[in-house]
């Protein structure tokens, strides 16, 4: 029975600091208020699915962003290569291979707003709801302290 108890407590506890987030300009929104990328991880972990999704979207973007330096980087360094050499023969194969890593990782970045926008429906669709359409406004929850468990009841 207390197990029972905790874990119905458990749950409560987590509806009740659950919070809509917002996803506007690449920036994370809770209450109106910034919120660092960073800190989304540990408000995402309330929900594994969109938690799941949203790592996915950060590694494909890092991923993406390892291959987009690299290439350009393979790209630069043939063009000083050619700038600096007395054989000015350009392009070589350094530069044909900087293209196509750039180009491979256009499609690993192009669907990571998508999949971070998804992630954030999925955690805001989980969440209840927040306007009551019966009668008045109110809010009940069952609370627990030392004293015991009880009701709180806000109108």
């Amino acid at each position: 029975m207390k197990t029972f108890l905790f874990a119905l407590c458990f749950l409560f506890t987590g509806l009740a600091f659950a919070q809509e987030i917002k996803y506007e300009d690449n920036k994370f929104f809770v209450n109106d208020s910034l919120v660092y990328k960073h800190e989304i991880k540990k408000i995402l972990a309330a929900n594994e699915d969109a938690l799941k999704l949203y790592n996915k979207a950060k590694t494909r973007q890092s991923i993406g962003g390892i291959l987009l330096a690299s290439g350009l980087g393979l790209c630069v360094a043939d063009a000083v290569m050619g700038l600096t050499t007395d054989n000015r023969s350009y392009p070589k194969a350094l530069t044909v291979a900087g293209v196509v890593v750039a180009g491979i990782s256009i499609p690993i970045l192009s669907g990571n707003k998508k999949r971070i926008e998804e992630s954030i429906n999925t955690y805001n669709a989980a969440l209840p709801e927040k306007e009551k359409t019966l009668g008045y406004n109110f809010d009940v929850k069952l609370i627990t302290n030392q004293n015991g468990i009880g009701f709180h009841i806000n109108f």
